[in-house]
């Protein structure tokens, strides 16, 4: 579970760096504040640093009014539809539209480009707004466009356009061919390519991460009256987002709105240049047999599961993280809670054996469990589990920890090898609701049943009425499913989840939301599935229409709240 948490981290790191390459990208744009004379072609990077599409502006708009209807906000693609159109006469909607930053000198130059057959119409019909175009020697026309001049050329049925004349050298008779396809996958698509950038650029963003964590921890340290010193930084997190600088190849996010299905998708994706060693890490990812596929229930208001193999790339970078981090918790403890000496030699014993059972299933170089949650009949049960290398040691530290507490009335109360089931032993407990949590004891009574399952290889643990029942269930399946299922997945359905917690809580927010939702019951899941990625991974989060509108109705919730 840890892995599957992690592998999901890694890609929205990646997605974050795409996100600050563009700001990077963007800003001798946005620097460029005063009008600049013709230049001279510098030289320019064959590949481009980064590509942006829309597939079309037909389709661009059609998806727009598509969101803002079932959003509840049809204004605003009527607004925008109305500003395009304004801005858009001459332009073929049909067209996908670009924007290609190359390098010229090392520095990134944005060049954008649109279909239009007759240029100087457009720019004729655009005079009223920015002035008359002037006709360079080559053809070229530039034009003022607030504090910058625009250059622009005229090829085939293309208009090209940037800020950097040099932009504009070595034009391609198509400028589709410098989308890499991400027209043709996503309605709207963004990729960096990593290589282009200068390494030195690359790894200044790097120390610029590490200076904005040092300086976020000292700060932290500070609003404590320095009571909790600052810890150093994780360097196995650096040490990952080097890896990731210098072997990714191209970072990828791509939106494609499905009216027909109901769904937005998003596609984030990260592809390593091959033979490098974050490649070999992300090849190392295959799907294996699932011991755990009952995880994956339609019925469930949500799961999550995972089975796949991790190579020693991936091993050793979580290894590293858990000596790390259970450093930095025994020195958090240690400063932030006054510590006999005898609970400082009992954290001593029992760290280790955490760390030694953490490192033993990485080591295992697999990841196979899940986790489930059921509401219905208004009856929340939970039940987590997975494979383990050693469930005995597991049970034998839980016990022992459990002993420490002995005679607290405040602790769980546990029944050790309560039972054996079908060669799992079962460990019931409970935990005492305290009466001013009046929402959880209306989720689980006076009490919160806890059972926990252990073997050689497994751990199960089940919370809530009746989990036990659920997690009998588990251990009577014994399907295996086949190695042909993703290497992670998951699952929200909201409108079960929405129905519960207006029964734990009602109020009129949940309410206007559970309404919402009721309209459209059927659009109701927000999904996630990380396939095989030669050289890469890639995880799509697809979100239906009726979640879109419980978050357009969330949104108008919240404008309209009065203000005191």
């Amino acid at each position: 579970m840890l892995s599957l948490f992690t592998s999901s981290v890694c890609v929205v790191q990646r997605t974050m760096i795409a996100a600050l390459l563009t700001i990077i990208l963007a800003a001798p744009v946005a620097n460029a504040v005063a009008p600049q004379a013709p230049q001279e072609s510098g030289k320019v990077s064959k590949e481009p640093v980064a590509v942006f599409t829309i597939a079309s502006l037909d389709g661009f708009l059609r998806d727009v009014n598509h969101l803002s209807t079932i959003s509840g906000m049809p204004q605003a693609g009527a607004m925008l539809n109305l500003y395009v159109g304004a801005y858009s006469q001459g332009v073929d909607k049909s067209q996908p539209l670009g924007v290609v930053v190359r390098m010229i000198d090392g520095v990134p130059a944005p060049m954008l480009f649109v279909a239009i057959a007759d240029v100087k119409g457009v720019l004729k019909n655009l005079e009223p707004q920015f002035g008359a175009a002037e006709e360079l020697d080559d053809g070229t026309m530039v034009m003022q466009a607030g504090q910058n001049l625009v250059y622009i050329r005229d090829q085939g049925d293309w208009a090209f356009l940037a800020n950097d004349r040099s932009a504009l050298a070595d034009l391609p008779n198509d400028p589709k061919s410098m989308l890499q396809g991400l027209h043709k996958e996503h309605d709207i698509g963004i990729r960096a390519n990593l290589q282009q950038i200068p390494e030195a650029m690359r790894m200044g963003l790097i120390q610029q991460m590490r200076q904005a964590f040092d300086d976020a921890v000292k700060r932290m340290a500070e609003r404590n009256g320095g009571q909790v010193q600052p810890q150093p930084t994780n360097e196995a997190a650096i040490k990952q987002l080097e890896l990731l600088m210098r072997d990714s190849e191209y970072l990828t996010l791509g939106i494609t709105i499905d009216a027909e299905k109901n769904e937005l998708a998003i596609d984030m994706a990260s592809t390593a240049i091959e033979g490098s060693k974050l490649a070999q890490m992300y090849n190392d990812r295959k799907p294996i047999p699932s011991k755990f596929a009952d995880f994956i229930r339609p019925d469930a208001t949500f799961y999550m599961h995972a089975a796949a193999t991790t190579g020693k790339q991936e091993q050793e970078t979580s290894l590293e993280s858990i000596d790390q981090s259970l450093k930095q918790l025994r020195d958090l403890i240690g400063q932030s809670v006054e510590v006999s000496e005898s609970d400082a030699e009992k954290i001593e014993q029992y760290l280790p054996r955490v760390k030694d059972l953490l490192k033993a299933n990485v080591r295992s170089g697999k990841i196979n469990g899940g986790l489930i949650g059921l509401t219905e009949n208004n009856q929340l049960r939970v039940l987590l589990g997975g494979s383990v290398t050693d469930g005995r040691k597991i049970e034998q530290l839980v016990k022992d920890i459990y002993g420490e507490f002995d005679g607290n009335p405040d602790a769980p109360q546990f029944t050790f090898d309560a039972e054996v089931y079908k060669g799992m032993t079962l460990h019931r407990g409970t935990l005492a609701i305290p009466s001013k949590a009046a929402e959880l004891r209306k989720m689980f009574g006076e009490q919160l049943s806890i059972v926990i399952a252990t073997s050689d290889d497994r751990l199960l643990v089940g919370a809530g009425e009746d989990s036990e029942a659920l997690l009998k269930q588990f251990v009577d399946s014994k399907a295996v499913a086949p190695n042909d299922l993703p290497l992670s997945q998951g699952s929200i359905s909201l409108l079960p989840a929405l129905q519960y917690a207006y029964w734990v809580n009602e109020n009129s927010v949940t309410d206007t939301l559970l309404k919402t939702l009721q309209r459209n019951p059927e659009n109701d899941e927000v999904r996630f599935v990380q396939p095989v990625e030669p050289n890469g991974q890639r995880i799509r989060l697809t979100i239906d229409d009726g979640v879109l509108q419980v978050i357009g109705a969330a949104a108008q919730a919240g404008r309209q709240r009065p203000e005191f």
